[in-house]
Formats: C-alpha cells, sequence, structure tokens
C-alpha cells in the first residue's frame, strides 16, 4: 500500500483517508482506545502529527493578515477535511452500537479492537 501524503489526489485516497477517520472515530468511542493508535495502525499518524503541526503561530499570522490563499497552503485542508468527516460520520452512526456493544457484548468489543 502506498504511503499518503497532506494532499490526496485521488478519489481512492480521499475513500482510504476517510475510512480511516471512520475507524478512528470508532475507536474514539471505546473507552481505552485511542484514535491515535488507529491512525498509527493504519499508518497516517506522521501525517496527522504534521497536520495538526500546521495549526501553529505562522497559520494565526496568516489569518490575521488576511492571507487567505497561503493560509489553505500552509494547512493541509484536504487531508484534514477527509479525516475529520470520517471520524465526526462514525461518531454520529456509531455512538449508540458502541454503547450497546459495551453494555451487553464487552469481551467481543475488546477482542476486536485488540486484534
Amino acid at each position: 500500500m502506498t504511503k499518503l501524503d497532506n494532499h490526496p489526489h485521488t478519489p481512492r485516497q480521499y475513500a482510504r483517508l476517510y475510512l480511516t477517520g471512520f475507524a478512528m472515530g470508532v475507536a474514539d468511542l471505546i473507552p481505552g482506545v485511542s484514535g491515535g493508535t488507529m491512525a498509527f495502525i493504519l499508518g497516517i499518524y506522521e501525517d496527522l502529527i504534521n497536520a495538526i503541526k500546521s495549526f501553529n503561530i505562522d497559520a494565526l499570522r496568516l489569518l490575521i493578515g488576511a492571507k487567505f490563499k497561503a493560509l489553505l497552503e500552509h494547512i493541509p485542508w484536504q487531508f484534514v477535511i477527509a479525516l475529520m468527516f470520517g471520524i465526526g460520520s462514525a461518531v454520529l452512526l456509531l455512538a449508540n452500537v458502541m454503547e450497546w456493544l459495551l453494555v451487553n457484548q464487552p469481551q467481543y468489543l475488546f477482542a476486536f479492537f485488540s486484534g
């Protein structure tokens, strides 16, 4: 599998980022399981850290200076939006399901996430 960069170009890369975000969102719903762990397992951890680091003082200066084009180039928006859309949709779609599984089938759920 090819390594993603902070700028997905193909529909396949966007779909992979969305599904990675979805997996991160599901993991965030489980106590003791981290979405960051899923990012590491799925190979986007370094890109995620770099995207988070791009929200820095330089980005704030660009925003205050109304240099929106430069701000759009500074922050990997395509990466962030695709990932956040996946995380958000997982939380919205599966919160009730995960709650039910945690209450009624915790051993199977933790076995699934433990690998």
